[in-house]
């Protein structure tokens, strides 16, 4: 597995995917609203992803790899967290986009539901409030 590269933390960085992490909340919580469920599941899911971008750069720290990522999280943020929650949004399959798999997925998986969205939607809501407190300390 790749290794965790360490360089100097960048704060401005962080904020700004902080920031970025926050308006992709908002985007989320929007499309749930409308009832466009497979794109409130997946947005929830790009705002983890920057979000935890935001404590990386705290850190200071570059994760090459989902499992880095991942492997880092779980030896420094256990109990900060919610990790099998994102763990298994990460790896839902929705069939968004174009190309053969994703029209495979589509055909074979029935679509993203409410309470699918919801439990996204709230997963990124919790990864973006304790995420902020641990890069504002």
């Amino acid at each position: 597995m790749p290794e965790i590269v360490q360089q100097q933390p960048d704060i401005d960085s962080a904020l700004y995917a902080l920031d970025a992490a926050s308006e992709l909340l908002n985007a989320a919580a929007e499309k749930l609203s409308q009832k466009d469920y497979t794109t409130a599941f997946s947005t929830s899911r790009d705002c983890m992803r920057i979000a935890i971008s935001a404590l990386l750069f705290r850190d200071g720290v570059i994760a090459p790899t989902f499992e880095a990522t991942e492997e880092y999280l779980e030896r420094h943020y256990p109990d900060k967290l919610p990790l099998k929650d994102w763990h298994s949004i990460e790896n839902t399959c929705t069939g968004e986009g174009s190309g053969l798999f994703n029209m495979i997925i589509r055909a074979t998986r029935k679509p993203t539901d409410k309470n699918e969205a919801k439990h996204a939607v709230g997963i990124a809501k919790e990864f973006v409030k304790n995420i902020m407190e641990l890069v504002m300390l």
